[in-house]
C-alpha cells in the first residue's frame, strides 16, 4: 500500500469543510416523520440488523441507542450552530494526534451538503445525525481511553487506564444542548501540562511539514566548534526551519552562536549536549519533520492509555532517553539518568504510589540473570563476584564461600545458588533505591 502522508491532507480538509457547508445557516426539517425514521434505524442498530450507514462501520452499537433513548429519539444536529460546532470538533482532531477521517467526517459533509441541497432529504438528515453522533462518541472514546489497547500491545502492561465519570452521557447531552461541546470535548483527554506541551509540539511540527520540513544535510566529517565549513550557513537554515533562533548568515564557520544553538538540539534531541557534530547528531538533524509529527501522534496515543491523575508533584521515567524526572508544580526540579532494560528485557511500564526509600540498598539478581548471564561470565573469570562486590547465597539466605567451586558443571536452570550484589558506589541499584507496590 502506498504510503499516504496525512496532515496536509487534513488541512486541505479544514479548509474545504468552510465550502461544503459547516458555515452553512441552512437548518435541517426535525419532523415527526424523520424523528420516527430515526428510531426505526436506531432499533435495527441496537438489534444487531444494521453495522454500517452509507458504506460506514457504526462504532457505537451500544452507545448509539442509550443515547438516542436519553434524548427522546429525536435528531439532536437538526440546528446548524450545534451541527457546525460538532464538525469543527472533528475536523481538528489532528491537534490530538488523531485522523478526522477515523470519525466519518468525509461522509458527514457530504451528507450536510446533500441536506442543503434537498432539505427535505430525510433519509439523509437520519443518516448525517446518526454518523454525526457516533463520529463524536468514538472521537471522545479516543480522546479519553486512546484508539488502541496497550495489553494488546504488551501483555506485561501495569498501568491504569483512564475512564469516563459514570455520568457522562448526561453530561455529553447536556454540552450540546447548552452549546458547550467545545468546552466538554476539551476535558476529555489526560489534563496534564505534559499532554499539553506534546500537543503544542505537534501543532507546531505539523506547521513545519506545511512549510516544506527541511533539507538533508551530509556531513563529510565530524565538525567541531569553530571549525571552517561551507556547511555553516545549511546549519543554520535547518536550524531556522525547526525554530530555533539564530542569524541567517552565510558565514562558514561554525561559530559560538551556531555552537550554542546547536547544543541546544542536541539536549532536546537526548543527545550529549557538547556541540560536535557527529554521526548521532546528523542523523537526528535528518529526520524529516513528518517522522517528528509521527513520533509526536505516538506519544499523544501513549499519554491516553495512562492516568496520573491530577497531581502537581511525581516522578516520571523517560525509558526511551534513560532519564529519570521529579516534577514538582509543573518544573522538572531534578533529573538523572537510569538504567533500563533492553528490548527482550523491558522496562515494565506502571504507576503506584512511592512508598519507601531504601539507602545503600543490596541488589538481589534474578534468578534468571543469576542463571544464565552471571554463570557464563563465572566461567570465564572465577573471581567475577569478588570484582563485582558480590556474595553467594544458598538456599537458607546464608552467605557462603565460592571458593573451589567448579562453575562449569552448572547449566542453565541448575544453579542452586543467589547471587547477591553488596551496598556500595558501584551497586546496580545505585545509593538510593525507591520502592514502589507492584504486581
Amino acid at each position: 500500500m502506498k504510503k499516504i502522508n496525512i496532515i496536509p491532507i487534513l488541512i486541505v480538509l479544514f479548509y474545504s469543510i468552510s465550502l461544503k457547508g459547516i458555515n452553512s445557516e441552512t437548518a435541517f426539517i426535525s419532523s415527526q416523520q424523520v424523528n420516527e425514521n430515526l428510531k426505526e434505524t436506531i432499533d435495527e442498530i441496537q438489534s444487531g440488523e444494521i453495522t454500517h450507514l452509507n458504506g460506514v462501520l457504526l462504532y457505537a452499537e451500544t452507545g448509539l441507542p442509550e443515547f438516542y433513548k436519553e434524548i427522546g429519539y429525536k435528531t439532536i444536529w437538526a440546528d446548524p450552530k450545534k451541527a457546525n460546532e460538532a464538525i469543527s470538533q472533528l475536523t481538528m482532531a489532528w491537534q490530538d494526534g488523531l485522523n478526522p477521517l477515523d470519525y466519518h467526517l468525509e461522509v458527514i459533509l457530504d451528507l450536510q451538503n446533500a441536506i442543503k441541497n434537498n432539505p427535505n432529504d430525510k433519509n439523509s438528515q437520519v443518516i448525517f445525525d446518526i454518523l454525526l453522533s457516533d463520529g463524536l462518541m468514538e472521537f471522545g472514546y479516543n480522546l479519553n481511553n486512546g484508539k488502541l489497547d496497550p495489553k494488546s500491545l504488551d501483555h506485561s502492561w501495569n498501568f491504569p487506564g483512564r475512564h469516563f465519570a459514570d455520568d457522562v452521557l448526561e453530561q455529553f447531552i447536556a454540552a450540546i444542548n447548552r452549546n458547550q461541546l467545545k468546552m466538554f470535548m476539551a476535558e476529555l483527554p489526560p489534563q496534564t501540562y505534559l499532554y499539553q506541551l506534546i500537543k503544542d509540539a505537534l501543532i507546531t511540527y505539523t506547521g513545519f511539514v506545511l512549510n516544506g520540513g527541511w533539507q538533508t544535510l551530509s556531513f563529510p566529517a565530524t565538525l567541531h566548534p569553530l571549525d571552517n565549513t561551507s556547511l555553516a550557513p545549511q546549519l543554520r537554515k535547518r536550524l531556522i526551519a525547526e525554530g530555533y533562533e539564530i542569524e541567517n548568515n552565510s558565514s562558514q564557520i561554525y561559530d559560538k552562536q551556531l555552537v550554542e544553538q546547536v547544543k541546544l538540539f542536541q539536549k532536546n534531541n537526548g543527545l550529549g549536549d557538547d556541540g560536535v557534530i557527529g554521526k548521532n547528531t546528523i542523523k537526528a538533524f535528518n529526520e524529516t519533520a513528518d517522522s517528528k509529527v509521527n513520533k509526536l501522534r505516538a506519544s499523544l496515543e501513549r499519554s491516553r492509555w495512562v492516568d496520573i491523575g491530577e497531581v502537581d508533584e511525581f516522578i516520571v521515567v523517560n525509558i526511551a532517553y534513560y532519564h529519570l524526572y521529579y516534577i514538582d508544580r509543573k518544573k522538572a526540579a531534578y533529573s538523572s539518568k537510569v538504567m533500563v532494560g533492553k528490548v527482550n528485557k523491558k522496562t515494565p511500564v506502571f504507576r503506584d504510589d512511592l512508598t519507601t526509600v531504601v539507602l545503600n540498598p543490596t541488589w538481589t539478581l534474578p534468578f534468571s540473570i543469576s542463571s544464565t548471564e552471571t554463570l557464563g561470565k563465572l566461567k570465564k573469570d572465577p573471581e567475577y563476584l569478588q570484582k563485582h562486590n558480590m556474595v553467594l547465597l544458598n538456599s537458607k539466605g546464608q552467605i557462603v564461600s565460592d571458593a573451589g567451586i567448579d562453575w562449569n558443571k552448572y547449566s542453565r536452570g541448575q544453579f542452586p545458588y543467589t547471587v547477591r550484589q553488596e551496598p556500595g558506589p558501584h551497586n546496580a541499584l545505585g545509593q538510593v533505591k525507591f520502592m514502589f507496590p507492584n504486581k
